[in-house]
């Protein structure tokens, strides 16, 4: 049963924390909060004064908060959620319940990730590290007019730190933490005469040891090595032209999560386990293989609960390259500027995985993609000051997509019969974009504003050259080849908001927009030939919201919030279906009915005192499929119907509270922060006994958060002692499986904790 509003002792504890420093007197009326500027709508506004739900992280913030990867970020935003099939490997965001969790790589997320204006084409490139940034912006809600494709959850927008002319400076910093974790962090900005600047930035992570352990070998394992940098060019020819290069390369062949098996057979009949059709997991009685081909039984008990040691063997490893090209040009006529951003980007994916979480080379699955791909966006806009705003661009792009996957079965007897020792498939997608879209604001009266955003978006899809071959005794035969698939899309989509200024640090917003997801094709083992490739079509939401921003107390305390109801049609989503080739329940994408989503959030910053301050957010959401013709087939044989389910990783309830109380001594200055995150459990109901039991594991939790800093007061120089998960909380972050009847969790970092010195010039 889904849990409702439940609250442990834990974040229980938490909000009365919160709640004793409440209480600290208001002491200064000139205390006010620091103005966050985003470029949110493509130009620099206060994130006050748009119509649009957004959560802003500065630099200075992702430090204090202990986030290094992109995929830490989720965790402080209520409503929204990482879903990661292979833990680190593949992340993707689920904003508002809005999301795919898609296994494979040719797919595009519902919430787009934009690098210094530049989309991501795909969500394994994702994992991307965070340094030397100017913030991290993340646009709650369809983005249909200003970003288009792949944003009908929101769009996430990462910033780089741009050099500057007037002088040299930089930074460099170090960090040691458990698992002789060494994280290296620097940048160097040097002028180059007059009209060019340069800025070079680089982060280096490595660690000796890794939190888990694999009963195959008794070694540790998750060891992170990866290494980033990042050149920039600016060259200004005169003061209204500006010109923007930047170039970088990045590599990670970091160890990802083990999987902890869990126990579905009869260790005697080698069906179902009754504990399991009865609605619980038996770790002790209840094995994880069956004795038909593997007499080595396996119980869950005799791995570690909270996923420290597991049968899985060590494996689990991403071999990932990346390079990119970044040219922004912008002009400035009299009354109108010029904008383009010109990009190319390469990125090889490889990742090797253990999906039954047990030793034995059956269940290792290798996958290797190759990702080219180009865009260019021109865009002509208004700057004066006068009542109308007005934007207008076009956007082109395109992206070749390779992939290469095996899958190995060959220690299981009754698979290999059907398949061979491992299954191989090919393929090339090749994807080409063009949208052209606007967008205008009016100031039709005083304190009132409407906003009005169009675009049409042509994209195409072409699925080629795909092979599904079978080995056996080492010899590929060729089960399936010469699978191709198309699709094309022509999409209106867009948005209209009203917002009045009640008051000078008052705003009431309400908007309708439509955003969408393209369609695509199916990346899996296409194991009923054409049939399973067939295009899914690109999925919409319509979504309705009313919010409002707004500024007490002198500024020093901000309160935000919106509600809002999301009418989705089309959902992608994946059905499950028995399959001949293998015997057994097969899941395979498709669109499979429409949705409804309603819910709720409210953020709160308040600078009681000169020295503390305070921050809290909360999120409540109802996501359910509200109308489906599909049905899926369970593991018991029966036919589900979807209508009326919850959609995954849409959690219930979310929040986050943070402390942070600072003071100067003489010429030190100390700080101590408090974090805490919160989410509900975030899988929605599974189709039998079975499903439900097994996927409904990814229960409630929490984590918990502190960093203590002292530093110069000039700035020049800063220490910290970090910790994360300080209650050493045992979650899990996903449940998945290998549709060969093996399922396993991927368990969370437990605690962690370190220490930091920065020195800035």
């Amino acid at each position: 049963m889904k849990t409702k509003l439940r609250m442990s002792r834990k974040p229980l504890g938490a909000c009365c924390m919160a709640l004793a420093f409440a209480v600290t007197p208001i002491v200064s009326a000139e205390l006010v909060l620091e103005e966050i500027v985003v470029t949110a709508q493509k130009r620099e506004q206060s994130a006050q004064d748009i119509p649009i739900a957004i959560a802003a992280f500065s630099d200075e913030e992702l430090r204090n908060l202990g986030m290094r990867s992109l995929t830490d970020v989720p965790n402080f935003i209520p409503n929204v959620q990482l879903f990661d099939e292979y833990g680190t490997g593949q992340p993707t965001w689920v904003i508002r319940g809005v999301g795919l969790a898609d296994w494979s790589a040719n797919n595009t997320p519902a919430a787009a990730i934009y690098i210094d204006d530049v989309y991501l084409t795909s969500n394994v490139m994702g994992g991307v590290g965070l340094f030397d940034l100017q913030r991290i912006e993340v646009l709650k809600g369809p983005q249909g007019a200003l970003y288009g494709r792949n944003t009908s959850g929101g769009a996430v927008r990462v910033v780089s730190q741009r050099p500057v002319l007037s002088e040299v400076d930089g930074y460099a910093s170090l960090s040691y933490g458990r698992w002789d974790t060494v994280v290296a962090q620097g940048a160097v900005n040097i002028p180059l005469g007059e009209q060019f600047a340069w800025r070079l930035a680089g982060s280096w992570e490595q660690s000796g040891d890794g939190w888990q352990t694999s009963l195959a070998n008794n070694e540790s394992f998750g060891e992170k090595d990866r290494w980033a940098v990042r050149s920039s060019l600016l060259f200004t020819p005169s003061d209204s032209t500006e010109i923007l290069l930047i170039l970088g390369l990045a590599k990670d062949n970091s160890e990802t999560v083990l999987g902890r098996g869990i126990g579905v057979y009869d260790p005697l009949t080698g069906g179902f386990c009754a504990p399991l059709l009865n609605g619980t997991l038996d770790d002790s009685s209840c094995a994880m293989n069956a004795t038909f081909y593997d007499p080595q039984l396996r119980f869950p008990d005799q791995q570690s609960a909270d996923g420290h040691t597991t049968f899985a063997d060590p494996i689990n490893q991403l071999d990932n390259d990346g390079s990119w090209v970044n040219l922004q040009v912008k002009h400035q006529f009299d009354t109108l500027q010029l904008s383009s951003i010109t990009s190319y980007q390469v990125f090889d994916y490889s990742l090797n995985f253990d999906y039954d979480g047990s030793n034995g080379a059956f269940g290792h699955q290798l996958a290797r993609s190759e990702i080219d791909a180009w865009s260019q966006e021109l865009r002509l806009e208004s700057t004066s000051d006068e009542s109308v705003r007005w934007m207008l661009g076009i956007e082109l792009g395109g992206d070749d997509f390779e992939e290469d996957r095996d899958f190995l079965v060959g220690d299981d007897p009754f698979i290999s019969s059907q398949l061979g020792e491992a299954a191989n498939l090919r393929y090339d997608q090749k994807t080409e974009h063009t949208a052209l879209y606007g967008q205008i604001d009016w100031a039709f009266a005083e304190r009132w504003n409407l906003g009005l955003g169009l675009r049409y978006t042509d994209e195409s899809k072409e699925y080629s050259n795909g092979e599904f071959l079978l080995v056996f005794g080492g010899a590929p035969f060729p089960f399936q080849t010469g699978l191709q698939s198309d699709i094309d899309m022509q999409i209106w989509s867009g948005k209209l908001s009203i917002d009045w200024q009640a008051a000078d640090n008052a705003m009431l917003y309400a908007s309708y927009s439509r955003g969408f997801k393209s369609g695509g094709i199916f990346g899996g083992f296409p194991g009923d030939g054409a049939q399973s490739i067939q295009p899914y079509n690109e999925e919409a939401v319509d979504a309705w919201e009313l919010g409002f921003k707004s500024q007490w107390l002198d500024n020093s305390l901000r309160i935000n919030g919106a509600v809002f109801y999301y009418d989705y049609k089309d959902v992608q989503g994946y059905l499950t279906e028995f399959s001949e080739l293998t015997q057994s329940v097969v899941t395979l994408l498709s669109n499979i009915g429409d949705a409804e989503h309603t819910g709720a959030e409210l953020d709160l910053a308040w600078q009681a005192s000169e020295n503390l301050v305070l921050q809290a957010n909360i999120g409540w959401l109802d996501a359910e499929i509200s109308d489906s013709d599909a049905s899926s087939v369970s593991w018991l044989g029966t036919l589900e119907s979807l209508e009326g389910r919850d959609r995954p990783f849409a959690p219930d309830l979310t929040y986050t509270l943070l402390g942070r109380y600072s003071i100067t001594a003489g010429q030190l200055a100390w700080s101590a922060q408090l974090d805490y995150s919160w989410r509900d459990d975030r899988f929605g109901t599974g189709l039998s006994i079975i499903e439900q039991t097994m996927f409904q594991q990814l229960e409630d939790y929490g984590l918990l958060g502190a960093r203590l800093t002292v530093a110069e007061a000039g700035g020049q120089w800063e220490a910290a002692l970090w910790g994360k998960n300080l209650t050493d909380e045992n979650y899990f972050v996903n449940v998945t499986t290998d549709d060969l009847a093996s399922w396993m969790r991927l368990p969370g970092e437990p605690l962690s904790y370190g220490v930091e010195l920065r020195y800035n010039w």
